[in-house]
């Protein structure tokens, strides 16, 4: 078993191979204990090589306050050390301003997921990431595609 469930050659879903990497604190989440963390789950598409990273949207009220953490704040990327010529690199600071509440959830789950799909991708050479959400599930998805094509997360992999 390859531990993530998987999407199989008919489309359908085989969710018996293995674990739902679904939050598995959805009850305490309800009453918005964990701010910043909207709900996602890990997926394998083995009939097209991609490993899937979908993040819900709103359904919380930890969500909601998400949501409604909308200030604005500079986009202050980590050290690319990739790049980096100095012996302590510092952060980069891209044009713009985002939105707090999904910036935070990016960096949260970014520290929460990295390790695993970094475990998933090393078994699989060749193989893509994609990640997608709704709402904010959706802006968070972006915000944390940013940050891993800026900081070459998983080099190898698009």
């Amino acid at each position: 078993t390859d531990g993530l469930p998987m999407l199989k050659p008919d489309g359908s879903w085989d969710w018996t191979s293995g674990e739902n990497m679904r939050n598995q604190q959805e009850d305490r989440r309800m009453f918005g204990k964990d701010l910043h963390k909207p709900g996602y789950s890990l997926v394998l598409d083995k009939p097209h090589r991609v490993l899937v990273v979908a993040i819900r949207g709103t359904l919380t009220l930890g969500d909601v306050l998400t949501d409604l953490n909308a200030r604005t704040t500079p986009l202050n990327l980590p050290p690319d050390t990739t790049t980096s010529s100095s012996s302590t690199p510092k952060p980069t600071l891209l044009p713009g301003q985002v939105h707090e509440g999904m910036w935070r959830a990016a960096l949260q789950l970014d520290q929460l997921i990295k390790e695993r799909v970094a475990r998933e991708l090393e078994t699989r050479p060749g193989w893509s990431i994609v990640l997608t959400g709704h709402s904010l599930g959706a802006g968070v998805a972006s915000l944390l595609t940013l940050l891993w094509v800026h900081t070459a997360r998983f080099p190898g992999h698009s």
